[in-house]
């Protein structure tokens, strides 16, 4: 009877077309304030067995992804009284990222690293995100759910003043979780983290340095220049906004609204629709979303959600009344 309660609830909080008060960006900024963080490490004495000596001294992990902050996002329903209450986490490791995972790796290879040279292995993280996807398919879906993480990694072989293309990483990686929040940082990384790790070691232990040393070489200032300033040159990250409608993703990203005269019908500050420049009405299956010239706002069926501008990606709330599930929309997307 207690989740058909909940489940009616949300029902009847989803019917929401365009309900986003006008003046949610502050608000959803301030609630920005009340997602908590978990944490987990990645500390362990684990240490390879294999017998591999490595051309390299360390190796690093360059963070290049647009959202360093989490690699992971928890949302899940609570009581308060008859009507759900949605709390959100963060997931990530407790250190940064990348010094987490440099950390780890430099502990497990440290009896295979050289003793000589200055070589090193340099990895830039392009992608690390996981995400839980629910699923009805299954009895025990009412405690678990499928896991998903997406990793993307490009590892190069740094010797004097060359870096050389060693190999790539794209792989997405599928277990079961449970949805439960006692634990769940740490399922987290016991059931996607670190099985994406010991993909990414099993590349390593494989590849072939002596024709890595063959491949072409680039210098240090466009390695890092193609990782950290031409991946961010995305025009709704640095451009003033134009006022528009964005029928596309892809318009919304290059900042490029494809309807300009658009007009936002309002009653008591709730959005009630979006009209064309020939006045025609537009649903939210239309288009992407829209901005106002100072806020940008994604469309989606249960509401109309700003976005919320922060480093490299963007957050938002899906709105279902008083509860508010967060989301991040970042730029990192397979094709």
């Amino acid at each position: 009877m207690r989740h058909i309660v909940l489940v009616i609830s949300c029902m009847l909080f989803t019917l929401y077309a365009f309900s986003q008060n006008d003046d949610a960006y502050t608000k959803d900024s301030l609630y920005m304030l009340n997602v908590t963080k978990l944490s987990f490490s990645l500390d362990s004495d684990d240490t390879c067995t294999l017998p591999l000596q490595l051309p390299f001294r360390t190796i690093q992990v360059e963070d290049a992804r647009f959202d360093t902050s989490q690699i992971a996002i928890h949302s899940y329903i609570k009581n308060r009284g008859l009507l759900p209450f949605i709390e959100n986490d963060k997931i990530n490791t407790d250190s940064t990222t990348g010094g987490s995972i440099t950390k780890y790796f430099n502990h497990f290879y440290r009896n295979n690293l050289s003793r000589d040279g200055d070589a090193e292995l340099v990895c830039f993280l392009k992608r690390l995100k996981c995400e839980r996807k629910d699923t009805m398919l299954e009895e025990e879906s009412l405690h678990s759910a499928y896991g998903e993480i997406d990793i993307v990694a490009e590892v190069f072989l740094h010797t004097g003043n060359k870096y050389y293309a060693a190999f790539k990483m794209d792989t997405t990686l599928v277990n079961w979780l449970t949805v439960s929040k006692r634990g769940f940082a740490l399922t987290i990384r016991d059931f996607l983290l670190m099985p994406a790790l010991e993909a990414f070691k099993n590349k390593l232990n494989k590849t072939n340095w002596d024709l890595v040393l063959t491949k072409k070489a680039f210098d240090k200032d466009q390695v890092y220049q193609h990782y950290y300033d031409e991946r961010f040159k995305i025009p709704i990250l640095y451009q003033p906004y134009k006022k528009g409608l964005y029928k596309t993703a892809a318009e919304f990203v290059n900042n490029a609204p494809s309807v300009i005269n658009a007009t936002v019908k309002k009653r008591k500050n709730i959005i009630t629709s979006l009209l064309d420049s020939n006045g025609n009405k537009l649903t939210d299956i239309r288009i992407f979303g829209y901005c106002d010239g100072k806020v940008c706002w994604l469309l989606k069926p249960s509401g109309c959600c700003p976005l919320i501008h922060t480093g490299n990606c963007f957050y938002y709330f899906i709105t279902y009344g008083a509860a508010r599930r967060f989301a991040v929309l970042d730029f990192d997307v397979k094709k």
